[in-house]
């Protein structure tokens, strides 16, 4: 409800939101018309809505989210529409180059016996497990990991644990910086102030910048608050940047 305070209290032009998209589907949908509703402020604000993956949009993260975007009315130019897909890069784009040290028949440590178990199993699962580009998250518990299929040259989801994803060909667990990529962030340019942990956790609950940047490149003209807007993902220049 916070977002509806400042919403009313600021009245702006454009707003931009992002949720699970199962936020659509509880109590049958009856919660997502009346958010919807809430959201419109009584036809003040147009509001637009669609499930965007991030490894759709110039990062190989599989990661789906619902965006909505508010344009106030007396605002809205009615030209935004949602940016289409792009070709998804791969994985090594986002990872740091490989070096000698780098062993692909390493696990993590007996300690981690849940971590063990889920990457055994995901390794049975690849027709080619030390050669193939695969990042596997290791989250999963002991029961459920056999039910989930690995993704080649796709990273899954990010979350808020650290030490949660492991690049199979590298035998190593995801980096930080490599992480930041694969929500559309530069390392270099990222001022990190938090410890490790905290970092990890802050990228799990981030939205994609990639996808943002998409949207708002459409969305800030649309609600007048901007001229035409370059497509820097579609290009090719913001991955360049990473």
């Amino acid at each position: 409800m916070r977002i509806l305070e400042l919403r009313d209290k600021l009245e702006p032009r454009l707003v931009l939101l992002e949720n699970s998209p199962g936020m659509r589907k509880t109590n049958n949908g009856k919660d997502w018309r009346k958010i919807s509703k809430l959201l419109t402020k009584g036809g003040l604000y147009r509001v637009y809505e669609k499930v965007l993956n991030t490894c759709d949009h110039g990062v190989p993260q599989n990661r789906s989210r619902l965006y909505i975007v508010l344009i106030h009315r007396e605002h809205d130019r009615g030209t935004f529409v949602w940016p289409e897909a792009i070709p998804q890069p791969s994985i090594e784009d986002s990872l740091d180059p490989a070096t000698a040290e780098d062993d692909v028949t390493r696990v993590p440590p007996p300690s981690q016996r849940q971590r063990r178990a889920a990457l055994e199993t995901f390794k049975e699962k690849l027709e080619r497990p030390l050669e193939d580009a695969c990042i596997l998250c290791l989250q999963y518990s002991e029961k459920r990991a056999p039910k989930i299929k690995p993704m080649l040259d796709k990273c899954p989801c990010l979350t808020r644990g650290p030490r949660g994803h492991w690049v199979a060909h590298r035998g190593r667990y995801l980096r930080l910086a490599e992480a930041a990529r694969f929500q559309g962030m530069s390392p270099r340019n990222c001022r990190v102030v938090v410890t490790d942990r905290q970092f990890s956790a802050q990228l799990g609950n981030a939205m994609s910048v990639n996808v943002v940047e998409r949207v708002l490149a459409r969305a800030l003209p649309a609600a007048g608050l901007a001229e035409e807007l370059p497509d820097r993902w579609a290009g090719g220049q913001a991955l360049d940047e990473l």
